[in-house]
């Protein structure tokens, strides 16, 4: 996979910053992370799967969430759907569940 990098413009002689998925103007300026993608609200709530460089995923298509450990499966949620938040460098893994909207 390839790394997640933002897109910058130049409209009318100013730097702008687009959304990765429609190239929407987000803003302007020179001052952004290029180190991740960057997307507008609509994009971002209507994508299946989204990683970005601060290592938040976030996948649509998951409906159902299992906690396994050595005794075997803790915790079982249907209809749910997940992200995944790695923090602290990475020594922090954060689940978000949400439930689904019907």
């Amino acid at each position: 996979m390839t790394e997640a990098k933002a897109i910058l413009k130049l409209n009318g002689g100013r730097g702008a910053l687009l959304c990765n998925g429609c190239s929407t103007i987000l803003s302007y300026g020179s001052d952004h992370n290029i180190e991740t993608e960057h997307y507008c609200g609509e994009c971002y709530r209507s994508a299946d799967y989204i990683i970005t460089k601060d290592r938040r995923v976030r996948d649509k298509t998951i409906n159902r969430f299992e906690l396994i450990d050595e005794t075997g499966r803790v915790i079982v949620k249907y209809g749910v759907s997940v992200e995944l938040l790695y923090q602290d460098d990475g020594r922090t893994l954060k689940v978000v569940l949400r439930d689904n909207e019907s």
